[in-house]
């Protein structure tokens, strides 16, 4: 089987790349940063500013969901008819 053609390896990429790209802390991890903002009294906007929310919206931040995922899929299908799925 050959791979897809590059224009469709990129366009899959801007589709879901950056779910890839999100390297959240390991759960143990996660928890302790909790459990320290709890102790710490982070609640509601507070919470905003403790180590859990500000970890993961960093990460959130750093690879972004693509803003129209509906036109990329419908660009990729395009690619897919002009290229064929199995052609370079």
């Amino acid at each position: 089987m050959k791979m897809p053609h590059k224009k469709i390896m990129e366009k899959l990429m801007q589709i879901d790349g950056w779910k890839g790209k999100r390297k959240y802390p390991f759960w143990q991890q996660q928890f302790e940063m909790l459990y320290d903002d709890i102790k710490d009294g982070k609640f509601g906007e507070g919470a905003k500013t403790g180590k859990f929310f500000t970890t993961t919206d960093k990460i959130k931040t750093d690879n972004p969901k693509p803003e129209n995922p509906d036109k990329l899929k419908k660009e990729l299908e395009e690619l897919e008819e002009k290229y064929g799925i199995n052609e370079n």
